[in-house]
């Protein structure tokens, strides 16, 4: 079991070292994900689908960041810094306080909230939802299957 750990360590060690902004989105995403109350994987499911993991992503409508933060909707509601919107911890924080605000407002049903996290009020994205999940399906499997060769 030792060595099992002594490996982990290492590998957890050497992708940090590989890929610096990647291991900081995921330990933000652990932080952030266990204070909203939402999974890790599904929160990486969101920014899969709405960035690719990409921290300075602008979207056509005006969305940025790794959650893609809607400025124009959200500005004033979250009093958000526009000079910190690309900022990993900040604008996952920004992200899941939207989510949270929306699973609220959808008595807990998460696949309503993530329709209204993408749509809005006014469209009707119908495949999102479905995308996060299988997003954070394969984040979920792939976990999975380290874990399974770490025994």
């Amino acid at each position: 079991k030792l060595a099992n750990y002594d490996y982990m360590e290492y590998k957890t060690n050497a992708f940090s070292q590989r890929y610096p902004m990647f291991s900081t989105i995921l330990n933000s995403v652990y932080d952030k994900s266990a204070e909203y109350g939402f999974e890790p994987d599904l929160v990486l499911g969101v920014i899969k689908v709405e960035s690719n993991y990409k921290p300075n992503a602008v979207s056509y409508a005006g969305a940025y960041g790794l959650m893609q933060v809607n400025l124009a909707v959200w500005r004033k509601e979250l009093n958000i810094q526009d000079q910190r919107i690309f900022d990993v911890d900040y604008n996952i924080d920004l992200g899941l306080k939207i989510l949270k605000h929306y699973y609220i407002e959808s008595a807990g049903n998460l696949k309503r909230a993530l329709h209204l996290y993408n749509n809005g009020y006014l469209y009707n994205n119908t495949a999102y939802a479905g995308q996060v999940h299988s997003a954070a399906q394969d984040i979920t499997n792939h976990r999975a299957k380290i874990q399974a060769m770490s025994r």
